[in-house]
């Protein structure tokens, strides 16, 4: 059953519109305000109260989920759990088709106006404060690593982690996810803290799941190169690593790619620059969807060999 809400999970994502949003997740913020709200006194009364209200946040929605699950198990041939399957992995899954969040930020871009790719990068993608600038290569270097990790996040971990632990560990790792970018101002740091931690362990597998991916559908052997010395290394943030893996398999360096390319071809011209550093990012694009596709080929042997899946 978990290879087929996979496939149509990953078939809805490609052919899904790109111009429209597909779902507003401020549902939760307004849950974890609404509880963090009501369980004030207890982080004020107890030196770890902060640990209620954040057990709290996670709890009540995985709680109503099981309850779901558990009302619906068994009925109509177990189309309604299947349906409930699908509609938690795509809700994780993203808001935004990623195809529109690049082509929005494409349309910018090739019309020079880096300004505005500034701050659509920092609105769609950041989900921290980036450092005002309108440099083109710095900008195209944020957006390449913004945009790998959130499909790396929405996207690969998802489906790992729904395959190994179904909806009730999507839901989980959905909200680890939202508690991180939730723009609270009085959220406790320790549980902050924690939070990241337990995001460096539901990443740490997907990571290099997928860095093994981009080895066998880039340049070999110069992603390999780099998986090999950040296998077993945690040095270097999440978004970063995803980053290096990704422009690795495309045969390039991180940071020097579109630069040494445009210098290496006698062209300066901003315009030449922009033009290459576009037909990176669909290049980027088009490895991503083939390391989709050799997840769900991977999905379906198991299925076949019926390993669980």
């Amino acid at each position: 059953m978990k290879f087929l809400v996979v496939l149509i999970c990953i078939t809805a994502n490609y052919f899904w519109k790109h111009d429209l949003d597909r779902f507003d997740d401020s549902w939760f913020f307004n849950l974890r305000n609404w509880l963090e709200n009501r369980s004030a006194g207890l982080v004020d009364r107890y030196d770890n109260g902060w640990l209620a209200t954040m057990v709290l946040v996670f709890l009540v929605p995985l709680i109503f989920l099981g309850i779901v699950l558990w009302l619906v198990d068994g009925l109509v041939f177990d189309l309604l759990t299947i349906g409930i399957h699908i509609m938690v992995l795509l809700f994780a899954i993203d808001r935004t088709h990623p195809g529109m969040l690049a082509q929005n930020y494409l349309d910018r871009w090739r019309e020079g106006d880096f300004e505005a790719c500034f701050l659509y990068l920092n609105e769609h993608l950041s989900g921290q404060d980036l450092h005002s600038t309108t440099d083109p290569r710095t900008l195209h270097l944020n957006f390449e690593r913004l945009y790998t990790y959130r499909c790396f996040e929405r996207m690969f971990v998802m489906i790992f982690w729904y395959v190994v632990a179904g909806p009730i560990s999507v839901v989980f790792v959905y909200i680890c996810y939202q508690y991180r970018d939730g723009k609270n101002e009085n959220a406790n740091q320790t549980s902050e803290q924690v939070n990241n931690l337990l995001l460096l362990i539901l990443e740490w597998l997907p990571l290099r799941l997928l860095g093994l991916t981009f080895c066998l559908v880039g340049d070999f052997e110069s992603c390999f190169g780099k998986y090999r010395t950040m296998f077993f290394s945690n040095q270097r943030p999440t978004d970063e690593a995803v980053h290096e893996l990704a422009t690795a398999a495309l045969g390039l360096n991180t940071g020097q790619s579109i630069l040494g390319a445009v210098q290496a071809g006698g062209a300066e011209k901003p315009e030449a620059f922009r033009d290459l550093a576009a037909l990176e990012i669909d290049a980027l694009q088009a490895l991503l969807e083939r390391s989709q596709i050799i997840w769900l080929c991977f999905l379906a042997v198991a299925a076949v060999f019926g390993l669980g899946v």
